[in-house]
């Protein structure tokens, strides 16, 4: 095993990359592409997600997000409704439909979940994803302005919705976050 290519960042991104490639995989044949499925996930966590806030969390264009949110109201699987705070804004809300995909999303992810972790005993998968957890909760307040956990009052990450709607380049950082703290 070479050493220098097991860093831990290549290892997580590998590892991620592999399981994407696995879910969107197995997913195939299913009524959704992998990219709905993941919006669609996301909104059953967080219901009400602005549309520039979902778009920011699966670091997607705002317009590539409105093509997959059309096709997925189109289908009745979401929602939007109009942000009572900003009338220009959307909130996006998966409907009653949605929850046969979502089945259908989370046995395709059980199955990939359950092949990545084959001979991996419990108590260290469980070990993993407390420390993966902890690793999320310790970056996501790293200032650079993109992240979407936060640490809850019991010490385990939680999802919150304040999110900028795009990235300042690095030159805007100072401007872009004296603007947010208005």
């Amino acid at each position: 095993m070479n050493r220098s290519q097991d860093s831990l960042g290549f290892l997580l991104a590998d590892v991620s990359r592999l399981m994407r490639r696995a879910f969107a995989r197995r997913l195939e044949g299913h009524e959704l592409t992998f990219a709905q499925a993941r919006a669609l996930v996301h909104l059953a966590r967080s219901p009400g997600l602005r549309q520039v806030e979902l778009a920011s969390r699966l670091e997607i264009q705002p317009i590539t997000l409105v093509r997959l949110l059309d096709e997925l109201a189109h289908r009745g699987l979401v929602e939007r409704r109009v942000d009572p705070r900003d009338r220009r804004a959307w909130r996006v809300y998966p409907t009653s439909r949605a929850e046969a995909s979502l089945a259908s999303i989370g046995h395709v992810g059980a199955s990939v979940r359950k092949d990545a972790l084959a001979g991996i005993d419990p108590a260290q998968a469980d070990a993993l994803l407390r420390t993966l957890a902890s690793m999320r909760h310790n970056l996501a307040g790293d200032g650079d302005g993109d992240s979407d956990v936060e640490g809850g009052s019991d010490g385990r990450a939680r999802d919150v919705r304040r999110l900028p709607a795009v990235r300042p380049s690095k030159a805007r950082t100072s401007a872009g976050a004296a603007r947010h703290a208005k």
